[in-house]
């Protein structure tokens, strides 16, 4: 949990009730993003299923390993990308 650095309230005359409309908190440092975790764990899951090959015997593959030309064209589009084992 980030520690708590500070906050500002904002106090009106008529009742007096605060209200918090800023808090600042301390840095955690962390192992990566969320993005790069979800890639990882999709990769992990088309190696599993064998939808990706694994020539190197790395996961480091990339995602569009198992979409043709054709597949990368719809996505661009925004057609939905259906895999079929």
């Amino acid at each position: 949990m980030p520690p708590f650095a500070g906050l500002i309230e904002y106090e009106p005359r008529a009742d007096g009730a605060p209200s918090t409309i800023a808090m600042l908190q301390g840095l955690v440092a962390n192992e990566g993003d969320g993005w790069k975790w979800t890639t990882e764990e999709v990769e992990r899951y088309l190696l599993q299923e064998g939808l990706v090959g694994n020539t190197d015997k790395t996961t480091n593959v990339p995602l569009n390993a198992a979409c043709s030309d054709a597949e990368h064209a719809a996505m661009a589009k925004g057609v939905p990308l259906k895999f079929q084992s």
